[in-house]
């Protein structure tokens, strides 16, 4: 009987000492799994963290795309460049339109095409807003030349126009 009590005792504690095994194993499991756990609730939290970031940066930025396509686009309105000679044929004007920082430059060239020096040339902007003559711009309209020699080029930019220009008109005058 003590044989059957002591083999009972050793079937007893060799089932103890696998469960404990077993349960040692899943405790440090269920410590892995809970790590695992608590970083993953880490990483959302930051991701979110992240993701609203970048709507608030998103929104931004698609303000100022708005702003700039809105700018763009009025800037198509107005030519970029224009070539002619005038009615008489002594003068090429060329106009080109430039965006400078937060204003307007339109550069105008005029250059002697004909067979003798032209004394004097007036070179006149008119800015329009909207399709109406902008009278805000009188003083920066007007440039004089004297003395353009055959095949000379003279050059001037007409600055500071606001960016509430929808387009222009340039008038070159041979004296």
């Amino acid at each position: 009987m003590v044989e059957k009590k002591t083999a009972a005792i050793a079937v007893l504690c060799v089932t103890t000492i696998l469960f404990m095994g077993l349960w040692s194993n899943s405790a440090q499991e269920a410590r892995t799994l809970n790590s695992k756990y608590v970083k993953a609730i880490e990483d959302y939290n930051r991701l979110t963290t992240d993701y609203s970031n970048l709507e608030a940066e998103k929104a931004t930025l698609e303000k100022d795309y708005s702003k700039l396509k809105t700018f763009l686009d009025g800037a198509k309105a107005i030519a970029e460049s224009a070539e002619w000679v005038s009615e008489d044929g002594r003068l090429k004007v060329t106009s080109e339109f430039i965006i400078s920082g937060t204003y307007y430059t339109v550069r105008v060239n005029v250059t002697n095409v004909g067979n003798e020096p032209i004394d004097k040339v007036e070179i006149f902007l008119f800015p329009y807003v909207d399709g109406k003559f902008a009278e805000t711009y009188l003083g920066y309209d007007y440039h004089s030349v004297k003395n353009l020699y055959i095949g000379e080029t003279d050059s001037h930019d007409f600055t500071s126009i606001t960016k509430d220009m929808t387009s222009y008109k340039v008038l070159a005058v041979a004296g």
